[in-house]
């Protein structure tokens, strides 16, 4: 899989987001997401941060589904769909990708560290969804535009979290502080993506 560069939308009810499907130490992050979207009971947060999902979480149309790693529009134009994530249009035509399990979650907050050490200067970074989406070069690929959904997204600022770092919320919208002076930022900055991941698990036991 390789390196993305970002994408997203923001989670979470009323406070931070649900951390349920990671919580504890020593979660399964082989655990299968079954449906799509997580709850459409308003928690997803507001659409400004997630792209035009409105109020009730995304609306999946039925008109575009991903085979493989390739989704079709209706235009019969194809977009590649990055390993691990599974695609469909919403009802703007903009592509709602979903993680297949926790090993992308990880996967995807390791690609997210990575580029975050190497690329940025300072002590810290805050993240909304956009950034976060638009680093993992999921707001725009193949001339769609693209957002995690927001259960994906809570489980990205859920293992974060867990992590060390800190979610915070205002006017609405849910940030993740990157603090580059954490030990662990340090031990992942020279490593590949298999060893980054190494690394996180150990943090997460």
């Amino acid at each position: 899989m390789t390196t993305l560069k970002t994408k997203n939308r923001d989670v979470g009810p009323r406070g931070l987001p649900p951390q349920a499907p990671l919580a504890g130490v020593g979660a399964d992050f082989k655990t299968p997401v079954a449906f799509w979207g997580g709850p459409n009971d308003g928690s997803a947060g507001p659409p400004s941060l997630a792209g035009p999902e409105g109020p009730m979480g995304p609306r999946i149309a039925a008109s575009a589904v991903s085979n493989g790693m390739k989704l079709v529009l209706p235009s019969g134009d194809v977009v590649d769909v990055p390993e691990g994530l599974d695609a469909r249009l919403d009802r703007w035509g903009n592509v709602v990708y979903r993680v297949v399990d926790g090993d992308v979650v990880l996967r995807l907050v390791a690609e997210l560290l990575l580029y975050v050490v190497r690329s940025y200067r300072g002590s810290v970074v805050r993240l909304d969804g956009r950034r976060i989406s638009r680093l993992l070069g999921l707001r725009q690929r193949g001339g769609v535009s693209g957002y995690l959904e927001p259960y994906s997204m809570s489980r990205i600022y859920g293992v974060l979290s867990m992590l060390g770092f800190e979610l915070s919320r205002s006017n609405h919208r849910i940030t993740i502080t990157i603090d580059l002076r954490k030990p662990i930022m340090k031990e992942i900055k020279d490593k590949n993506i298999d060893d980054a991941i190494k690394i996180l698990k150990m943090h997460l036991r």
